[in-house]
C-alpha cells in the first residue's frame, strides 16, 4: 500500500530555528472491482444472451445444456444446411444446373449466376456454404425440384426424414422480407428450433463433402460465368487469420437478417471430442458460441445431459438430373405453418451486444456481373425469359442505385435497381442486408 509523508512546524527553537515533524500516514485503499460472475442455468451452463440455444455431443447426441430448444425462430442462412442436405439426397452432386431470372433477381449475398449460365452443382453448394449466396440456393432449389413451392415441401420432407419436429420451410436461402412465397397459411419464411438445427448440423458433419465445406476457411473455382471465384467462409471461428479463429472449430453455418437477428451452428473438436452449439435470436454468435463451447469442454467426456437427439441420418446420394425449371410453383401446395409440438417458457429478451455481421461474398480480383434484383412477378405455369446482365465497376462503397426498368416476358417484371456485390478483401463492410 502506498504512504503519503506529511511534514509540519512544531516551533521555533533559540535563535530562530525550527524544528519539524514527520508523520508517514497510509494512503486510503484503493477502490476494488468485483465482477459479477455471468449468469447461470441450472447444471452450471452460461444464460449467453440468445432467445434460445441448445449444447450438444456431435457424435453421441446428448443435450448437454439448452434453453427454449423447441421455440421456433426465423433461421436466416443456416435454413441453406436443409437446402443442401436436401438436393443432395435428390441430385447427383456432379450435375450441371441452370441460373434463371428469378434467382438471379435475390439480394446479397450472391455470388453472381446469371440467366442461363450453366454452374457445376458442387460450385454452388460451396457458395451457399461459405459466403451464403442466396442466389446459388435458389439456383439448387429451381434446379432440384423444378419450382419453389416443390422444393419447400422438398425441404420439409427432409426435415421429416431427419427427425426434426418444430420447424417449416419455404425459402431456400432462408430469407425472410425478401421471401416470395407468401399464403394465407404461410409467410414464406423458415422457422425452426435450436433443437432442430442441430440434427441439421449434425447431418451436414455426417455427410463428407458438407463436412469438408463447412470446415474451410475458404475456396477457389472457376464459375459458370468462365471467371475465377475466390471464396471465403464467413464463418470467422473457422478461419486461422479472423483474429477470433477458435481452436478446433469445424462448421457450420452463419446467418443473419434484421428480423431473425443472428443465428449459428457452431460444431467443433477437441480432444477427440466434438460438441455443437446452436444459439438463436442472438446480438453476438460468436460471443455466445464460444461461451457455450468451452463450458461444454470443460466438462468430463463422462458428463453427459438427460436428453437426447434423434440419431443421424445418412441420406444416399441423389441419382436424378436437374429438373425443368418453372419458376415459383403452385402457391396453393406450400406447405401451412406448423405449430411447434413442445411449448417451451417465453424467450428472454437478448441483451445488447456487439453484432458481428457477416463478411462479403467474394471476390479480391474484382466486381462482378449482377442481374438486377427484381419484385418476382412470375407466372406459376412456367419460366420467364432472361434478363440482360448489368456490370457494376464502381469501387466506391455507395449504396444500391436504380438503373431502369425493364419487361421479362410480357409478365411486367419490374427491375428496381442492380446492387454492387461489395468485394472482399480491402476491408471494407457492405451494407447489411436481409439476406445471410
Amino acid at each position: 500500500m502506498a504512504s503519503v509523508v506529511v511534514t509540519w512546524t512544531l516551533g521555533v527553537l533559540g535563535a530562530g530555528t525550527a524544528v519539524a515533524a514527520t508523520t508517514t500516514v497510509p494512503a486510503p485503499p484503493a477502490p476494488t472491482t468485483t465482477l459479477a460472475p455471468p449468469p447461470t442455468l441450472p447444471g452450471g451452463a452460461p444464460d449467453v444472451a440468445a432467445a434460445a440455444f441448445i449444447l450438444v455431443d456431435v457424435d453421441t447426441g446428448q443435450v448437454l445444456a439448452a434453453k427454449s430448444e423447441h421455440t421456433p425462430h426465423l433461421s436466416a442462412s443456416t435454413a441453406k444446411t436443409v437446402t443442401a442436405l436436401t438436393a443432395l439426397r435428390l441430385v447427383d452432386s456432379a450435375a450441371m444446373m441452370t441460373g434463371t431470372l428469378l434467382s438471379g433477381s435475390r439480394p446479397a449475398s450472391r455470388i453472381g449466376v446469371l440467366p442461363g449460365q450453366k454452374w457445376s452443382f458442387t460450385d454452388l453448394l460451396w457458395c451457399m456454404m461459405l459466403p451464403s449466396a442466396n442466389d446459388a440456393a435458389y439456383v439448387v432449389a429451381e434446379n432440384t425440384s423444378g419450382n419453389l413451392v416443390d422444393f419447400a415441401k422438398a425441404m420439409n420432407e427432409t426435415a421429416q426424414k431427419l427427425g426434426m419436429r418444430d420447424s417449416t420451410f419455404a425459402d431456400p436461402a432462408g430469407l425472410d422480407s425478401d421471401a416470395v412465397l407468401k399464403t394465407a397459411n404461410n409467410d414464406g419464411r423458415d422457422y425452426v428450433s435450436a433443437w432442430d438445427l442441430a440434427i441439421a448440423g449434425r447431418a451436414v458433419l455426417a455427410n463428407p463433402l458438407l463436412a469438408s465445406m463447412v470446415s474451410t476457411a475458404n475456396y477457389s473455382f472457376t464459375g459458370g460465368d468462365g471467371k475465377a471465384h475466390s471464396l471465403l467462409n464467413h464463418n470467422k471461428l473457422v478461419r486461422p487469420k479472423s483474429g477470433i479463429y477458435y481452436d478446433g472449430m469445424i462448421g457450420v453455418k452463419t446467418g443473419y437478417t434484421k428480423a431473425a437477428n443472428g443465428t449459428f451452428i457452431g460444431a467443433a473438436e477437441r480432444n477427440g471430442r466434438r460438441l455443437m452449439a446452436v444459439v438463436m435470436a442472438t446480438p453476438n454468435i460468436y460471443a455466445t458460441s464460444e461461451a457455450l463451447l468451452d463450458w461444454g469442454f470443460s466438462l468430463p467426456s463422462t458428463d453427459i445431459g438427460d436428453a437426447k437427439l434423434p440419431a443421424v441420418v445418412r441420406f444416399e446420394p441423389g441419382q436424378a438430373q436437374p429438373a425443368a425449371v418453372a419458376g415459383i410453383g403452385n402457391l396453393a401446395d406450400l406447405p401451412v405453418r406448423a405449430t411447434p409440438t413442445t411449448i417451451d417458457p417465453p424467450d428472454a429478451t437478448p441483451t445488447t451486444a456487439a453484432l458481428d455481421t457477416p463478411d462479403t461474398v467474394e471476390d479480391p480480383a474484382g466486381a462482378e456481373a449482377t442481374v438486377p434484383p427484381t419484385e418476382a412477378v412470375q407466372a406459376a405455369a412456367g419460366p420467364v425469359a432472361a434478363a440482360p446482365p448489368s456490370k457494376d465497376d464502381s469501387d466506391s462503397d455507395a449504396p444500391p442505385v436504380v438503373i431502369g426498368a425493364a419487361i421479362a416476358a410480357g409478365l411486367g417484371v419490374l427491375l428496381i435497381g442492380a446492387r454492387r456485390r461489395m468485394l472482399d478483401g480491402g476491408g471494407r463492410p457492405r451494407p447489411i442486408r436481409d439476406d445471410d
